[in-house]
């Protein structure tokens, strides 16, 4: 049984992962969420590469465990900047957001 609780936010970058990789800040092991996908100037881009580099100007939509999540915004000096997209989700939550999540994100219109 899947009943795991999930949360997903939109974060600003943190001062230093700006010019690094996700693979060099080893986002995922580091901090034990996940980026669904990144917001800048240029639009929005989903399910980046391990290649892509942080830019100061881009918000990221990161899902993760409440516990992880809530750790990653300790190191917010204004946590006021960190929306939160959903929590509490189960595996049908999370399907659910994650398919409208990307709709709603990419500016993609929703078939469901």
């Amino acid at each position: 049984e899947f009943n795991d609780e999930f949360s997903i936010f939109e974060i600003p970058v943190l001062e230093e992962w700006v010019g690094k990789t996700i693979k060099e800040v080893n986002f995922r092991a580091k901090y034990r969420v996940s980026i669904l996908g990144y917001k800048r100037g240029d639009g929005t881009h989903l399910m980046p590469m391990a290649e892509h580099e942080f830019d100061e100007n881009e918000h990221l939509m990161i899902i993760g465990k409440v516990e992880d999540v809530e750790r990653l915004l300790k190191n917010f000096n204004n946590e006021k900047d960190c929306l939160r997209i959903s929590a509490n989700l189960d595996l049908q939550g999370l399907c659910f957001l994650f398919i409208m999540g990307w709709c709603t994100f990419s500016g993609q219109p929703s078939v469901l």
